[in-house]
């Protein structure tokens, strides 16, 4: 298994405290995270916030770690470094670079705020604005067709939202939408390791102990 480890500072951490509630905030999310990826300079220890660990093996993953809060998505893309400087590429062999990261984050940002739109009228957007990278369209379509698996690890003792077994102390979230997403109660707090272990593939399956809550 390859595993890289980016830092982020305070300032780069906002890119991933925004709540992720669309597939449009997925894309968003993973093209501010290889802007970081292909930029990489890192930040001085006093100013480091988090940590973003890219896992690629059979299980293709980036971790996100900062605080009480871990979460995870798919990342299905191959990150490489040559010669100190790191590349991003899709499935398919695409590299993404910063031109073309900036337009799907226009898409996307264009997408969320205005609902699904036709290719024809995305192709008028491009033209007004001189035109899209040539890889633009065969990559949007890949990344729309990509399973992103979100789930996320949190420890929330806000005694506001802490309510017994509804909303516990620690829990994993899975999926985002409110039609789709719901809680895992956790008996305690896991580190990085130990959720890195949860979705890997190439190590022994996890089980959930059924226990009877009494009201």
């Amino acid at each position: 298994m390859t595993v890289n480890i980016f830092k982020v500072d305070q300032y780069q951490t906002a890119v991933f405290t925004k709540a992720i509630r669309s597939r449009f905030d997925i894309l968003r999310l993973w093209m501010d995270s290889i802007k970081i990826i292909i930029n990489y300079s890192e930040p001085a220890e006093e100013i480091a916030a988090a940590k973003i660990h890219i896992h690629n093996s059979r299980m293709s993953r980036l971790f996100y770690s900062s605080g009480a809060k871990t979460f995870s998505i798919s990342f299905p893309f191959r990150v490489e470094k040559i010669e100190g400087l790191f590349t991003v590429k899709t499935a398919s062999g695409i590299d993404i670079d910063s031109r073309l990261s900036s337009e799907i984050l226009l898409i996307a940002s264009l997408l969320k705020n205005n609902g699904l739109v036709n290719e024809w009228a995305l192709a008028e957007h491009f033209e007004d604005q001189g035109g899209a990278a040539s890889e633009f369209w065969p990559v949007l379509s890949e990344l729309l067709g990509a399973e992103d698996g979100y789930l996320r690890f949190d420890h929330d003792p806000d005694p506001k939202r802490l309510n017994g077994h509804i909303h516990p102390l620690d829990h994993a979230d899975l999926f985002y939408t409110n039609g789709a997403s719901f809680k895992v109660g956790l008996y305690k707090r896991p580190d990085l390791e130990e959720i890195v272990d949860i979705v890997n593939r190439e190590t022994d399956c996890h089980y959930l102990g059924r226990v009877v809550v009494r009201k």
